[in-house]
């Protein structure tokens, strides 16, 4: 398969989580599908920055689908309270997403920004 832009690297905004459980989960990376285009678009995604300002340690829950009902896409990523969480290439499972990437963790607050490649 040929990809006519793959290498392309696009960083999502910061997006703070604010809600705990699956029921907060919000998207930190919109997947731009609009009716005129031709295919889908697919990204995978390649780092997850994470600044956890809540009261204790957290699991970041990384998934597809709508608030309340995320199915994860990979296993859960673990931070400390009151530290910054970077997590590269070689330890963020390769995952194509062809939807919004969601994300939800089970305290509060927590600031998420992703950093993806864009395949088609």
């Amino acid at each position: 398969m040929t990809y006519a832009r793959r290498g392309i690297r696009l960083v999502g905004n910061p997006v703070p989580i604010v809600v705990a459980a699956n029921a907060g989960a919000l998207a930190v990376f919109q997947v731009s599908n609009w009716a005129q285009q031709i295919g889908a678009k697919t990204v995978i995604l390649k780092r997850l920055f994470a600044w956890n300002n809540g009261a204790g340690n957290t699991v970041i829950h990384i998934g597809t689908g709508a608030a309340g009902a995320i199915v994860d896409t990979f296993p859960p990523l673990y931070t400390i309270t009151n530290l910054n969480a970077g997590f590269v290439e070689l330890e963020v499972p390769e995952v194509e997403f062809s939807v919004d990437i969601m994300a939800w963790c089970v305290a509060v607050p927590v600031t998420i920004q992703v950093e993806v490649e864009e395949l088609s």
